[in-house]
């Protein structure tokens, strides 16, 4: 297996891991540092809160705005109950991101809360949100659509380091350094939540319960990549390929969706690049898959027939 240096997302020092396990190393040791170096809104350097709002032709907007409003209706036939945790969801009449939806945030941190975070950007397919190395001014949490992070080496290769899907939040790696550690891209039309970050930072120092519940946001990413890093780690390809599926729909049913069927919003190779893999090997895995009933594949449009067997795979550490 290679070895590839990668610069940490909120640290300057380079790790020489496997291809995969030093993006995932580099974005827990970046998460853990953010919650370490929460500023008080004093030593933000003056306009770190204000973002140039990226703009497009008026015959764009309103085509993004059309089909993110189609994508919307959709979403909008699930239950309430299982779209708890996404960026649309309400608590008292007002629309908050995720982490200020605990019921011990009172209704004036909220209401402020949502008024900080009312502004709602489209971002159009294939449209990076920010850049590795911008310069930290909000944070987003996805409202609708796919989106992909990504980091790239000293030696220009890049790799995935995650998929996003709507109540994610996106920008958390850029909180140590005050720069983003990697680039987020939208996969499909997305819409997010703008949430200035200075004056989100007077909010938690006012009140604490909300940090609280950043916090908790942030010990998910880090369990999350730490998972990542197991999986990369100890499973085959097999194995690699079965956690990818069981947690993207795991995830995907969380937010009212299917618990089985998905559509694939990444490319193979997108998906090879985030779980360490060839493109040649993660398309060898999804046909041998398929040829056992495991997996129902046509074009993107992907169908789990067995997810016993998936579970079989990671349990086992793959074939």
């Amino acid at each position: 297996m290679q070895v590839v240096p990668f610069h940490g997302a909120c640290q300057n020092t380079v790790v020489c891991l496997a291809p995969g396990l030093g993006t995932v190393a580099a974005r827990i040791r970046g998460v853990a540092a953010c919650a370490h170096t929460m500023r008080a809104p004093g030593e933000l350097r003056a306009g770190a809160a204000v973002r140039t709002r990226q703009t497009y032709p008026v015959a764009d907007r309103m085509d993004i705005q059309g089909r993110l409003t189609r994508m919307a209706s959709v979403r909008r036939n699930t239950s309430d109950a299982a779209m708890a945790g996404q960026a649309d969801t309400l608590r008292n009449g007002f629309r908050a991101p995720s982490f200020g939806l605990s019921d011990s945030i009172d209704s004036l941190c909220l209401e402020r809360l949502a008024a900080l975070s009312s502004e709602l950007r489209p971002v159009a397919r294939g449209t990076a949100l920010f850049r590795q190395g911008d310069r930290l001014n909000a944070l987003y949490e996805v409202h609708a659509g796919f989106f992909k992070t990504a980091v790239t080496d000293v030696q220009g290769r890049s790799q995935v380091t995650g998929f996003h899907l709507s109540g994610d939040l996106l920008g958390l790696d850029g909180i140590g350094s005050d720069h983003h550690g990697a680039d987020a891209v939208a996969l499909e039309d997305a819409m997010v939540s703008v949430i200035p970050y200075g004056p989100l930072n007077e909010l938690f120092r006012e009140f604490a319960p909300l940090q609280h519940g950043f916090h908790k946001v942030m010990s998910r990413e880090i369990t999350r990549d730490q998972n990542m890093m197991l999986v990369l780690g100890t499973l085959s390809a097999e194995g690699r390929i079965a956690a990818f599926l069981l947690d993207l729909t795991q995830r995907l049913h969380a937010r009212g969706f299917s618990a089985t069927a998905l559509l694939l919003r990444m490319t193979r190779e997108e998906i090879g690049s985030y779980l360490g893999l060839q493109l040649e090997t993660v398309s060898r895995t999804f046909s041998k898959l398929q040829h056992e009933g495991v997996l129902e594949i046509r074009n993107r449009d992907l169908q789990v027939r067995d997810p016993e067997a998936l579970q079989r795979l990671v349990q086992g550490g793959g074939r």
